[in-house]
């Protein structure tokens, strides 16, 4: 079960609300034998979306000593990932199978286990999160330019206009995602003069 919705972080609605959308979009495709578009969907969900982007910005939440906020992450992390295992079970049936197992829930098998459903998309958080992926995309592209090592911890100034609440409220994900020294990082709302 999910926590309580005011516990989460931005992070953790964004991919509960991409969770939602794949699932609708895999159930659709399915539906309509499309199985080849929903495996890529199912497939680019997993790995881009909640291995690449949501288990790395979880880390700061679940190392950064509130316990309640790391139980929160945790929460979602052992939702989202049984969620996957049901949508990926018609393409990987024994590895899902058995990965179901190691994953605390009710039902017994995986393969009677119920399809997931859906709820409402959460716009905002699907919006405020693409564009803490944006920046760290664009850091990330900075630091491959100048041939910094994936390991240094860098100096960054965001210029964020009126996202500024947004960036403050996320620096933690930021310096985190974008290898960023957060004593060393400005958020501004212009350029600097």
């Amino acid at each position: 079960a999910l926590p309580d919705p005011a516990s989460l972080s931005l992070a953790d609605r964004w991919i509960i609300s991409r969770l939602h959308g794949v699932t609708a979009d895999a159930t659709r495709l399915m539906e309509d034998f499309q199985l080849g578009e929903a495996g890529r969907q199912l497939y680019e969900f997993v790995w881009s979306e909640f291995c690449d982007w949501y288990i790395e910005a979880s880390k700061p939440r679940l190392n950064g000593g509130d316990p309640a906020a790391a139980r929160a992450t945790g929460q979602v992390l052992c939702h989202v990932l049984e969620r996957a295992l049901r949508l990926l079970h018609p393409y990987l049936p024994f590895v899902t199978e058995e990965l179901w197992h190691h994953l605390p829930h009710g039902a017994e098998a995986l393969i009677v286990a119920e399809w997931p459903t859906t709820s409402e998309r959460d716009g905002a958080a699907e919006g405020q999160f693409g564009r803490i992926i944006d920046v760290v995309r664009a850091v990330r592209n900075a630091r491959a330019e100048q041939k910094v090592e994936p390991a240094r911890w860098i100096t960054a100034t965001i210029v964020a206009g009126d996202q500024v609440a947004l960036f403050e409220e996320q620096r933690p994900v930021l310096a985190s995602l974008a290898r960023i020294d957060t004593s060393r990082l400005t958020i501004a709302a212009a350029a600097p003069a």
